[in-house]
């Protein structure tokens, strides 16, 4: 449960409870994949979130420095901020695999991130009782957090 009311389940967020050996594996790939994005350059030095020395520190002085260097040069400066609620439940399948293949990821990794976002189901517990698998919705959107 999140806040608001209890009764609107949108006010409710799934909690994934993998398996451990899951999770080894998720992070060993995002090690491999972020070094090897990193190493052929195909991160924007502008990219702060996710990133090993980066932090949000460093995004806001990015952007004091952006706008101290427009008003110097007596550019219109504008700022766009974006909050994406519920971001990753609307990341399609097909195109972050598509983004990921033009940046280099290809073959058994590739593969492997299809298979791991493919046929994904849900059981849900409450108390003692445990739900029969489901299928999830979503179809080919959204990824595990």
């Amino acid at each position: 449960f999140q806040k608001g009311r209890p009764q609107l389940t949108n006010n409710y967020r799934p909690v994934s409870i993998l398996p451990v050996l899951s999770k080894v594996f998720e992070k060993v790939f995002l090690t491999r994949m972020l070094r090897y994005l990193n190493k052929h350059n195909q991160l924007s030095e502008e990219q702060f979130g996710f990133r090993k020395g980066k932090s949000t520190i460093d995004a806001v002085a990015r952007l004091v420095d952006l706008v101290i260097e427009g008003f110097e040069n007596r550019n219109t400066t504008l700022g766009v901020f974006l909050d994406l609620s519920k971001a990753f439940d609307c990341v399609d399948h097909e195109i972050l695999l598509g983004r990921l293949e033009s940046h280099g990821i290809r073959g058994v990794p590739h593969l492997w991130l299809r298979s791991f976002l493919s046929d994904r189901t849900q059981v849900v517990q409450i108390s003692d009782h445990l739900s029969k698998p489901i299928q999830l919705s979503y179809g080919h959107y959204g990824v595990s957090q």
